[in-house]
């Protein structure tokens, strides 16, 4: 888009962000693949703005609020890397070193493995939540994406072992090595994935 000499740029670029434009282009959006709209229901959208020096002055404004957002998400990022590399270095510093009165055995030892792998149940719009490697992310479980499972397929369905809040989730395929836990003690379905837990569990 290219606007006229009646419109600063920077002030049409900041009003296609508004959720009136937004929302109105999702209403009009058609197609079940590949939903979009036609350049005929782009062009037809209603615009409104001041005279230019106001636009202009609303544009400084957006702009010192964008300049605000990213020295934010600059100080988080630089924050959250230093936490990361603060766990990392604590990890190396517990788990890289040898211990004389630690006990050295393999995983198989001591875990019990629920291999889910393969496995891929028939999804519905409802009933109970199905975890994939795809909602397996480092260190936490995301919702997305959100698939269910029919609750009358659960136990024939989940007979390798039944998940409990607290094991340990993780991912042999792409993504691989992805580690999370269970964080809640509702009824879900496994597949796609590994979960174990101590075996005296």
């Amino acid at each position: 888009m290219r606007p006229s000499a009646e419109i600063d740029e920077q002030y049409l670029f900041y009003s296609l962000f508004t959720d009136e434009f937004m929302n109105s282009m999702e209403a009009l959006q058609k197609g079940a693949r590949y939903p979009a709209v036609t350049d005929a229901e782009v062009r037809a959208q209603r615009l409104r703005y001041p005279p230019r020096p106001e636009q202009r002055r609303i544009v400084t404004l957006l702009d010192e609020a964008f300049a605000d957002i990213a020295t934010a998400k600059a100080n988080a990022e630089k924050n959250l890397q230093n936490a990361r590399e603060l766990f990392e270095a604590q990890l190396t510093s517990i788990f890289g070193t040898a211990h004389k009165d630690w006990i050295d055995a393999t995983i198989d030892q001591h875990i019990r493995f629920i291999d889910y792998r393969g496995k891929t149940p028939v999804k519905i719009s409802k009933g109970l939540r199905l975890i994939t490697a795809k909602n397996v992310k480092m260190g936490f479980l995301q919702t997305q994406p959100e698939e269910f499972v029919a609750p009358e397929s659960y136990n024939s369905w989940m007979t390798r072992g039944i998940p409990k809040q607290g094991d340990v989730l993780f991912t042999t395929e792409a993504p691989l090595a992805n580690v999370a836990q269970l964080d809640t003690d509702e009824k879900v379905v496994f597949a796609q994935h590994h979960a174990v837990r101590p075996a005296k569990a």
